[in-house]
């Protein structure tokens, strides 16, 4: 009999979901009744069956409640419908404000709308008490909802990670994580139990964290220490940490929580942790140029690599030779390889030659020698990375599109020899940076002059360069690279950083400010030369 009254009141209530202009809040709700209730026909026993129909009813007048609040006049229009299911689930309690009451409140002076005579009003009605929904239901939804939170979180760091995703990318994967923010934040803070036990009850770190973030979220403090502990737990049994690790803390990055986050990088924590945070506050500002120079020679090797990544971005004196000092005398090939691309970046000659070598040797290339190359290298070094991707065929894609940045013409030579290495994707992208097109043959090769240095079909310069920069269609890998070689091709210190997660709206004022600061290094770097610390490199096809 109960199964029946489910299946009378579902038949009433499936129409409501497809009703436009109802409101995020009912229409949620309205879903969550509609799945207890089709739980409740899953063959439970009565007892979880009853519970299951109640878990239901609950949600069904709290979409009432949320109804006689709304001004939508969608909203509105519901109530019949659920007035209908609740006198099949609940008679009793089914009495609901006709629509037109609602909709319709007294003008001065009249009395409103009524279907028929007036009545005198009887004796008050004792409301009944609202049972609370069910338990499980409330752990199942969280759990739903969690792990809708991880998949967004993997989403956006596959696209922040793959050379191959652009920015309009990125802005629709954090679009859509926000979407599901939204949605978490609609179960509110009485849910934190159901988020504590989910949490508990998941086999994995990273769904951990998930529910981490829900917490913080949802503005409850130990979310925060919850990451942390998570992390440093981790770390501590050397487990390696999750790959969404430095992307969720990135999304959580406001002001209130980097202060934080900044205290316990500088308790310090562990030193994979410390590693993990150092290039987030990095990008914020929160650590000076000397703490960044004292940390890229720290004795642990996850923080010095990050640290070195960094220098780049800071202001003041460089010593690249102290990085080449410490280069040499760096006891493993990713330290050492870290102080090279920093000291590459910044101006040292030297650097730049111990990189050309240890490219040339394929042996113990990672993907920060390949970046050096890529932001202060000369055609020749195209050739070098050509080479190195068709020696090696590994993260051949990555090497590729990294030595298309040097902008040499003459890589579209190696057209045939790299069709069978590479993805159809990964050559149309060549293509298009150094051509600003995409096809199926290399074009115009032939016609292209080898002197000029190319940057999407027209003459490299720093003008073309910053507007590639706020281009939706390019690579966030390309992208990135582009913000570097400002300061390897220049020489200038660069004016900001460009956080990984900036916001679409505030790109353009950024943008703004770069080229009003680079418009003097615009003007006396002629366009389609190669440079290096603002002067000509004096290869064979620089330009006069």
């Amino acid at each position: 009999m109960a199964s029946d009254k489910v299946r009378q009141a579902s038949k009433v209530l499936g129409p409501l979901l497809r009703r436009r202009g109802t409101s995020r809040e009912v229409g949620a709700t309205l879903r969550r009744a509609l799945g207890a209730l089709d739980k409740s026909l899953t063959g439970l026993s009565p007892q979880a069956q009853e519970e299951a129909i109640e878990a239901g009813v609950a949600e069904l007048r709290a979409c009432v409640e949320l109804c006689g609040k709304s001004d939508r006049p969608a909203d509105h229009g519901q109530l019949e419908g659920l007035g209908q299911a609740l006198a099949v689930l609940a008679p009793p309690e089914a009495a609901v404000p006709a629509p037109g009451l609602v909709l319709a409140p007294a003008a001065d002076g009249q009395t409103p709308p009524s279907q028929g005579p007036r009545r005198e009003p009887g004796p008050a009605v004792r409301p009944r008490p609202r049972r609370s929904r069910a338990p499980a239901l409330d752990f199942q939804a969280a759990g739903v909802l969690l792990d809708g939170l991880s998949a967004k979180l993997r989403t956006l760091h596959t696209v922040l990670s793959e050379p191959l995703f652009r920015l309009g990318d990125l802005y629709g994967a954090n679009a859509e994580l926000r979407k599901q923010v939204t949605a978490l934040k609609w179960l509110g803070r009485e849910r934190v139990p159901e988020i504590l036990r989910v949490a508990d009850a998941a086999k994995s770190a990273s769904d951990r964290l998930a529910a981490g973030a829900a917490l913080v979220h949802l503005g409850e403090a130990r979310g925060a220490e919850m990451l942390m502990g998570i992390l440093g737990k981790a770390a501590a049994d050397q487990q390696p940490l999750p790959e969404t690790s430095a992307t969720l803390l990135r999304t959580l990055a406001d002001g209130n929580l980097l202060d934080w986050l900044l205290k316990v990088f500088l308790q310090p924590a562990h030193p994979t942790v410390c590693g993990l945070l150092l290039p987030i506050l990095a990008e914020r500002n929160l650590l000076s140029s000397d703490q960044l120079w004292d940390l890229a020679n720290h004795g642990k090797d996850d923080i010095a690599v990050e640290a070195a990544q960094a220098l780049p971005w800071t202001e003041g004196g460089q010593d690249t030779q102290l990085l080449l000092s410490w280069a040499q005398a760096a006891r493993t090939q990713r330290r050492a390889n870290a102080l090279l691309f920093a000291a590459t970046v910044l101006g040292s000659t030297a650097a730049l030659a111990e990189v050309r070598a240890r490219v040339g040797k394929a042996e113990n290339v990672d993907r920060l020698l390949v970046d050096a190359l890529a932001v202060a290298g000369e055609p020749a070094d195209a050739a070098l990375l050509t080479d190195l991707a068709l020696r090696t065929e590994r993260d051949a894609d990555y090497i590729l599109l990294a030595a298309a940045n040097l902008g040499s013409a003459e890589m579209l030579q190696s057209w045939p020899a790299l069709a069978d290495l590479v993805s159809d994707s990964t050559l149309q992208e060549m293509l298009r940076m150094l051509t600003g097109r995409t096809g199926r043959d290399n074009g115009d090769s032939a016609r292209r002059d080898p002197k000029v240095r190319v940057l999407r079909g027209k003459p490299w310069s720093v003008a073309g360069l910053l507007a590639c920069l706020g281009e939706t269609n390019e690579t966030l890998h390309a992208q990135r690279l582009m913000a570097v070689e400002l300061r390897a091709r220049t020489g200038q210190v660069p004016l900001s950083t460009l956080p990984v997660l900036l916001p679409a709206a505030a790109r353009p004022e950024l943008l703004a400010n770069w080229n009003a600061y680079y418009a003097k290094a615009n003007g006396r770097l002629q366009p389609g030369g190669w440079y290096y610390q603002g002067k000509s490199m004096g290869t064979r096809y620089a330009q006069a």
